[in-house]
C-alpha cells in the first residue's frame, strides 16, 4: 500500500516539481545537473525537491491532501 500512495503521489506532482524530484532521487543526478538538464536555476530545483519531499511524506503516511499539489 506504502508503494502505490508514493506512486500516486509521485504522479500528483505538477510536471516540473516531479521531474526534478525523480532526476535527483531516482536517477541520482546533482542538484546542478537537474537545474542544467531543466533549464532552472539551481535554487529553483532546490525548492522543487523540497516540496515534493514534503508532499510525498505527507501522503505516504496517509495523510489526506490539503488541496492540490505543491
Amino acid at each position: 500500500q506504502a508503494l502505490q500512495r508514493l506512486g500516486a503521489a509521485i504522479e500528483e506532482l505538477p510536471g516540473k516539481c516531479r521531474e526534478a524530484f525523480l532526476l535527483y532521487r531516482l536517477d541520482g543526478l546533482s542538484c546542478e545537473e537537474v537545474a542544467r538538464r531543466l533549464g532552472l536555476q539551481e535554487r529553483m530545483v532546490w525548492r522543487y525537491i523540497a516540496r515534493a519531499l514534503e508532499y510525498v511524506r505527507m501522503r505516504v503516511h496517509g495523510e489526506e491532501s490539503q488541496g492540490a499539489a505543491p
